[in-house]
C-alpha cells in the first residue's frame, strides 16, 4: 500500500513539472556583436548572405539603407542626411534572430531607429526616443551601452540600466529613471509601444 502512494505521489508530482514547463516563457537576450561608425557606401556583413548598406543621395539630401540579400540591393529606409556621425549596431539573439540599431546624430540630438531581421525578412521596429541623460554633453547619443534586448514570448523588449531623456526637445520630454522605460515590440502585430513604470 506505502508502495502504491509513493508511485502515486512521484507520478502527481511528474505531471506537475511537465504542466509546469509548458507553460514556462522562454525568454532569451541579445548580444551586441557588431558597433560601426557608418561609412558611405560600404557593406556591413550581418550574417553569410544578409549585408546592410548605407548610402547618402548626390544631392545630400537623405542617407539610405539598403538591405541586400542573394545579390538583390533593396532601399529600406531613409533619413535627412547629417554632416554629424552615424552608428550601427547588430544585436543577435542564437543566430535566429537580429536587432539592427541606427543612430544618427543631428546638432541637438540624434535619430535612433531599430529594426528585426528574421527568418530572411527584414521589419521596421520603430523609432527609439532616447538619448544619454548628460547636461554637459556636446552631442546627446543613444545609450548602447546601458541597453538590455530580451525576446520574451512574442515580444522583444527595451530597457536601460541608466537614466535616460525621454522625446528631447519635445514638449513631453522627460527624464526617466533606470529600468523604468520599456519599448515593447509585438512581433505578430509589429506594433511598438512604451511603458513608464
Amino acid at each position: 500500500m506505502k508502495i502504491k502512494k509513493n508511485i502515486m505521489r512521484i507520478i502527481s508530482i511528474l505531471c506537475i513539472i511537465i504542466c509546469c514547463s509548458c507553460y514556462h516563457k522562454t525568454s532569451s537576450k541579445y548580444v551586441l556583436i557588431i558597433s560601426k561608425q557608418i561609412n558611405n557606401g560600404g557593406f556591413i556583413t550581418i550574417n553569410q548572405s544578409k549585408k546592410i548598406c548605407f548610402k547618402t543621395d548626390t544631392n545630400l539630401l537623405y542617407t539610405s539603407l539598403y538591405f541586400k540579400e542573394n545579390d538583390f540591393l533593396k532601399k529600406f529606409d531613409s533619413l535627412d542626411c547629417t554632416p554629424y556621425e552615424s552608428f550601427f549596431y547588430v544585436f543577435n539573439n542564437n543566430n535566429i534572430s537580429f536587432i539592427l540599431i541606427w543612430e544618427t546624430q543631428y546638432e541637438h540630438f540624434s535619430v535612433t531607429n531599430a529594426y528585426l531581421l528574421r527568418d530572411d525578412l527584414l521589419f521596421k521596429i520603430g523609432e527609439l526616443e532616447i538619448v544619454e541623460n548628460c547636461n554637459s554633453c556636446e552631442f546627446y547619443r543613444f545609450p548602447i551601452k546601458e541597453l538590455a534586448i530580451k525576446e520574451e514570448s512574442n515580444n522583444i523588449e527595451f530597457m536601460f540600466s541608466r537614466d535616460v531623456r525621454y522625446k528631447i526637445g519635445k514638449p513631453d520630454e522627460q527624464i526617466i529613471q533606470a529600468k523604468r522605460l520599456l519599448y515593447i515590440y509585438e512581433i505578430q502585430n509589429r506594433t511598438l509601444k512604451v511603458e513608464k513604470q
